[in-house]
């Protein structure tokens, strides 16, 4: 349920605060993380719409108070303007037209290497698959590249190869770091496209796989964009969302086991940008819900 109202008393220490409906007070909790959040913007005083769970409810000081499950908007109003300190429409608003206007679309995901036991206290995770979907605004594809990539600097653990079920007669085929970087160097270069990434890891890896391999840079020739981070921004989710829990709840469709295939990866990134990108175009952003999100390994 949403309302808006005055708010009539807060309390930090105790995470909750009050208004007036009907003459009487209704006390709202929150969560740590919404406290954070929002902490610094509540005072008596100021209005406050936000969306609260009327069924469930809680003793919070020996007061039963609601949870609140969304911040929509704070504001003061003074004799002459309005202080808006927070405004959920507006953040929208500006993540529609960011995604609206991206030109040429690199969707990116990575598999990595993972320790054993034994391995060196300075271990990195390296970068041994890469899967890339490029495609034009129209979602039109113009490449599909899938990559093997041999570690350059620490062994191939047994638990690596065990949790993405590799061959170890096949690792000698793939292809060296320097080809990967090659190969993604050119298409920057050919499609000066924005990547598009679910969650920060991978833009991580590739930062680390450039210090690893002792290769320049190409940070100033990259513009990512973080997927989960926009959807989480635009739901004003709190916690992380698994990437094939996103493809279900935006696509409706249940997908079989995760395989651990970069490529398979990023072209389910591509297919959640895109139902994302026509819900918002079309007014119906409203119909999917992020409730009690489950956080999948490597944020998908």
């Amino acid at each position: 349920m949403i309302i808006t109202a005055c708010i009539y008393n807060y309390h930090y220490e105790s995470k909750y605060f009050s208004v007036k409906i009907k003459g009487g007070l209704v006390f709202f909790y929150m969560q740590q993380s919404t406290i954070k959040k929002f902490g610094r913007y509540l005072y008596k005083g100021r209005f406050i719409s936000f969306e609260y769970d009327e069924a469930k409810k809680k003793i919070v000081e020996g007061k039963t108070a609601h949870p609140v499950i969304n911040i929509i908007k704070i504001i003061k109003n003074r004799q002459y303007r309005q202080e808006v300190y927070y405004d959920l429409s507006n953040i929208q608003k500006g993540i529609k037209n960011l995604i609206n206007e991206l030109d040429n679309l690199m969707f990116l995901d990575f598999e990595l290497s993972m320790h054993d036991f034994d391995m060196p206290a300075d271990f990195t995770a390296e970068i041994i698959q890469a899967g890339i979907v490029i495609c034009n605004k129209d979602f039109n594809i113009l490449e599909y590249i899938r990559m093997s990539v041999k570690p350059s600097v620490f062994k191939l653990s047994k638990r690596t190869k065990k949790f993405l079920s590799i061959d170890f007669e096949s690792v000698n085929q793939w292809d060296n770091y320097e080809s990967f970087y090659h190969v993604f160097k050119g298409l920057i270069a050919k499609y000066s496209p924005n990547i598009i990434v679910w969650g920060r890891n991978d833009i991580l890896s590739l930062k680390d796989s450039y210090e690893l391999n002792q290769v320049p840079s190409l940070a100033n020739e990259t513009n990512f964009i973080n997927l989960l981070q926009l959807i989480k921004n635009y739901y004003n989710v709190k916690n992380d969302i698994g990437l094939f829990r996103a493809y279900e709840r935006f696509t409706g469709q249940t997908r079989s086991a995760q395989s651990h295939d970069a490529l398979e990866d990023a072209t389910v990134t591509l297919n959640v940008f895109r139902t994302f990108k026509n819900l918002i175009n079309n007014g119906d952003y409203k119909k999917i819900s992020f409730d009690n999100p489950k956080t999948e390994t490597k944020e998908k």
